[in-house]
């Protein structure tokens, strides 16, 4: 549970909330908790170092104060980033080598590397909902066959020419 995003915050919780990625943790502080500690990390209670995936996020300059730390979540996972990458493109899957030969098409996908296992977006836009058409798809080497819904990828292999 993240720090609350208003009210009254106190130094406990968000020392919790650094420790255990729980602001209303029962874990225990054994030590006095110091700001400059909670923001860089490290000091008697060993915090860990501040998450910088996710806003907001106090920021490192000095003076600090607790209004900084009004929906900080420890534990906040980074947002999947979105990568123009080429793909070849056929219809209607008849085999891998196919899906090599038609025209190139962009297509978004959220890690290049294992395209053919995340969701592909359409060229209007890396958005949920924004679906590539469905269909075979190949960057040369490896092909798979997307249906347009995400998650949606079966039969994966390596293009024969």
């Amino acid at each position: 549970m993240a720090v609350p995003s208003s009210g009254t915050l106190t130094m406990l919780g968000i020392a919790r909330e650094r420790k255990y990625s729980s602001y209303v943790s029962t874990g225990i502080i054994p030590y006095p908790i110091l700001m400059t500690d909670l923001i860089n990390g490290g000091g008697l209670n060993n915090f860990p170092p501040l998450n910088t995936n996710c806003t907001p996020r106090p920021n490192t300059l000095t003076p600090h104060s607790m209004n900084e730390w009004y929906g900080y979540d420890q534990d906040c996972a980074a947002p999947a980033e979105c990568e123009r990458i080429e793909l070849r493109f056929i219809g209607r899957y008849r085999s891998g080598s196919d899906a090599c030969f038609q025209p190139v098409r962009e297509v978004f996908t959220t890690d290049q590397k294992k395209w053919y296992i995340n969701p592909l977006y359409a060229e209007d836009g890396c958005k949920e909902g924004a679906w590539a058409t469905s269909g075979a798809y190949s960057d040369g080497g490896t092909w798979g066959i997307w249906d347009g819904v995400k998650g949606a990828w079966t039969s994966q292999g390596i293009c024969e020419f």
